[in-house]
C-alpha cells in the first residue's frame, strides 16, 4: 500500500509539472530558445504601410493562422542562434515549396519563368543587437519589402510587339509572421516570415 500511494503521488507530480510546462504564451524547444508564438498583425502592417507608392506591384499581405504556426514551430525546431536559411528550411519541408523558386532574376529583375505562376517562401533574420527595438526591426522590414515589391514587374508587355506575340499580367498576395526568440546571450532574434503568390494572365496581341 504505502509503495502504490508513493507512486501515485509520483504520478501526480509528473503530471502538475507537465500541466506547467504546456501553460503560458511562451514556448521552449528545450535547448533555451523561448519563443514568442508567431504574430503578424504588426509585421502585415509594417510590410503594407512601407510600400512605395510609386511601385509598379502592389501587394496587399495578409496574417495567415497557418504561416503564424509553421513560423512558430520551425524557430523552435531550429533552435538557437537558427540562421535565416535553417528556419526556411522547416517552412519548405512544412509547405511543400520547390526551395529554389524565385519570382525574378536578381540580374534582370524579370520573372524567372515568363508566365509561371509561383508561391516562393522567405525569411528574414533581424537581431535585437543590430537594431534594438521592435519598433526598428519592423521599420527595417518595411522598407527591405518595399525593396523587393519595387523589383517586381506588373506585365511583359512590351512596345513594338507584333500581332499574335503574347504576354503576361502578374498579380501577387502576400501573408505574413513574424516570431521572437529569446537567446541564451540575452539577445532577441525577430524571424519574419512571408509567403508570396504570382498569378500570371496571359495575354495575345490582337491589334
Amino acid at each position: 500500500m504505502k509503495l502504490k500511494k508513493i507512486a501515485s503521488l509520483a504520478l501526480a507530480g509528473l503530471m502538475a509539472v507537465s500541466m506547467l510546462a504546456g501553460c503560458g504564451d511562451n514556448s521552449s524547444n528545450g535547448n533555451g530558445t523561448v519563443v514568442e508564438p508567431g504574430t503578424s498583425s504588426s509585421i502585415v502592417s509594417a510590410f503594407n504601410d512601407g510600400q512605395n507608392k510609386d511601385n509598379k506591384v502592389k501587394i496587399s499581405f495578409s496574417s495567415s493562422a497557418s504561416l503564424n504556426s509553421d513560423l512558430t514551430s520551425a524557430v523552435k525546431s531550429a533552435g538557437q542562434d537558427a540562421t535565416e536559411d535553417d528556419v526556411k528550411g522547416y517552412l519548405y519541408l512544412y509547405n511543400g515549396v520547390d526551395q529554389n523558386e524565385t519570382l525574378f532574376d536578381d540580374d534582370s529583375n524579370v520573372p524567372t519563368v515568363d508566365g509561371a505562376s509561383v508561391t516562393v517562401i522567405d525569411v528574414k533574420l533581424y537581431k535585437s543587437t543590430d537594431l534594438w527595438t521592435e519598433e526598428a526591426v519592423l521599420k527595417t522590414a518595411g522598407r527591405d519589402m518595399d525593396t523587393y515589391i519595387g523589383n517586381l514587374v506588373d506585365t511583359t508587355k512590351k512596345d513594338g510587339m507584333k500581332v499574335d506575340d503574347k504576354y503576361y499580367d502578374y498579380s501577387y498576395t502576400g501573408e505574413a509572421s513574424m516570431v521572437t526568440a529569446a537567446q541564451v546571450g540575452g539577445s532577441t532574434y525577430y524571424y519574419v516570415a512571408y509567403i508570396i503568390t504570382q498569378t500570371a494572365a496571359e495575354h495575345t496581341i490582337t491589334k
